[in-house]
């Protein structure tokens, strides 16, 4: 039986290449898209400057997708969504309204402008941020095909024990924007920070 003959096909050969005239959309920076919904939504993308904002349809940084006065909306909204826990004495906490985090509520309290309040803060309890445990799976990309932990040296395999073992007391390393607001016990069940917001004239539509 004859093998299967391979052919071959040099760069200079009329089949490797073919000149042909197709349609696409450019885009104003001269980015190529494909001749479909997509790609003319893609090259309009790209060679504008700016976009409409989705909620209310201002003009706006494309980058965002909605403008500076629906985005502070929407962070008010989402945090005014959030479910709320009392603070367990230990962690941290972060201002949405500042970008800022705080050791504890006292350090919160000192650091109120006039006429701010806890709740215009818009706090959220931090989560600590821990040092990450060791497995056989840090060892895969070193480890033979078939290998797995018992393949690693006893010395080695007490060593990530031991260190298990301390990371696992360790004082978190850092804190995070957790998923659960302050609960303020004090606060005005109504005055939301839309609300407060309000008061004070200023507009988020």
């Amino acid at each position: 039986m004859n093998a299967k003959t391979e052919t071959v096909i040099l760069p200079s050969s009329p089949l490797a290449a073919e000149r042909k005239s197709v349609t696409c959309w450019v885009g104003r920076d001269g980015s190529l898209w494909s001749d479909d919904a997509h790609g003319e939504r893609m090259a309009r993308y790209c060679g504008s400057t700016h976009g409409a904002c989705a909620d209310c349809g201002a003009t706006c940084d494309k980058g965002y997708g909605v403008c500076d006065a629906c985005g502070a909306r929407r962070k008010l909204e989402r945090y005014a969504a959030m479910p709320r826990k009392a603070w367990d004495g230990h962690q941290m906490l972060y201002s949405e309204a500042k970008d800022r985090y705080f050791q504890d509520i006292q350090d919160a309290t000192e650091n109120l402008d006039e006429g701010e309040s806890l709740t215009g803060l818009r706090l959220v309890l931090c989560d600590p941020n821990l040092p990450r445990q060791l497995d056989e799976d840090f060892f895969c990309d070193e480890l033979p095909e078939d290998g797995d932990w018992h393949s690693l040296p006893s010395d080695l395999q007490e060593a990530v024990e031991a260190y298990n073992k301390v990371a696992a007391s360790c004082a978190p390393l850092s804190w995070s924007s957790g998923k659960f607001a302050l609960l303020i016990e004090d606060a005005t069940p109504n005055k939301s920070p839309m609300d407060q917001m309000a008061e004070k004239g200023e507009s988020h539509v």
